[in-house]
C-alpha cells in the first residue's frame, strides 16, 4: 500500500469516521474502539481496502471484539514487563534495549495477527511473526516509517479535529503488509 492510499483510505467511506464518537462512552468506549480496529484490519487484510472504513457491526459485537481482544493481548504485555524488569535489574539498558525491539519488530505484526486469527495463541506465535519481518524486512521498515508518517499527519489533524477518527486505520499499512506476505494462512 503506498503512503497516499493509506492516507485516503478512512476518506473512502467517511461516514466510518464517525464511529469515534462511540469511544465517548465511559469505560465501554475504549473496547468498542478497539473492536472496531479489529473490523478495520480484518477488512484490509481480507481484500477489502478499496470499501474503505468496514460498517459498523453494532454495539454488543463491536464491543465484544473489543474486550476479547484486549483479553488476547494482555499476557504478552505482563510477560514484556516481567522480562523488561529481569533485564533493567541486570543492566537498565538493556531492559529498554529490550523493549524498544519489541515495540519495533514484534508489536505492530503480533497485534495484525491476534486481530485477523482471534485466539490467544497468536500473541505467542514468535517464529511465525519474526519470519514474516526476516521474510521482506524492507517491506516491513517501509510499512513502519509510512505508519509513523501517518501518524505524524493524523496527529496535525487534531487541530481540526479529523485527525482522532483517521488514526483508527493508523495500521493499514502493518495490515496491508501482512496480508501480502501471506500471515493470515
Amino acid at each position: 500500500m503506498q503512503f497516499g492510499e493509506g492516507l485516503k483510505y478512512p476518506w473512502i467511506r467517511p461516514k466510518g469516521l464517525t464511529n469515534i464518537f462511540w469511544a465517548l462512552i465511559p469505560l465501554l468506549g475504549p473496547f468498542i474502539m478497539l473492536g472496531y480496529m479489529v473490523d478495520i484490519i480484518n477488512s484490509v487484510v481480507s481484500g477489502k481496502k478499496a470499501q474503505g472504513l468496514p460498517t459498523f457491526r453494532g454495539f454488543g459485537t463491536t464491543l465484544g471484539e473489543g474486550f476479547m481482544y484486549s483479553l488476547r493481548v494482555l499476557p504478552i504485555f505482563i510477560l514484556l514487563i516481567i522480562l523488561t524488569g529481569i533485564f533493567g535489574m541486570v543492566n537498565d539498558s538493556l531492559g529498554q534495549i529490550i523493549y524498544f525491539l519489541f515495540l519495533i519488530f514484534y508489536f505492530p505484526l503480533m497485534v495484525i495477527n491476534v486481530m485477523v486469527k482471534k485466539k490467544l495463541s497468536a500473541t505467542f506465535e514468535f517464529k511465525h511473526i519474526f519470519g514474516m519481518v526476516s521474510k521482506n524486512f524492507g517491506g516491513y521498515i517501509g510499512a513502519l516509517i509510512k505508519t509513523i508518517g501517518y501518524f505524524f499527519i493524523s496527529g496535525l489533524l487534531l487541530f481540526v479535529l479529523v485527525g482522532f477518527p483517521m488514526s483508527m486505520s493508523g495500521y493499514v499499512y502493518f495490515a496491508d503488509l501482512y496480508k501480502e506476505l501471506g500471515g493470515n494462512a
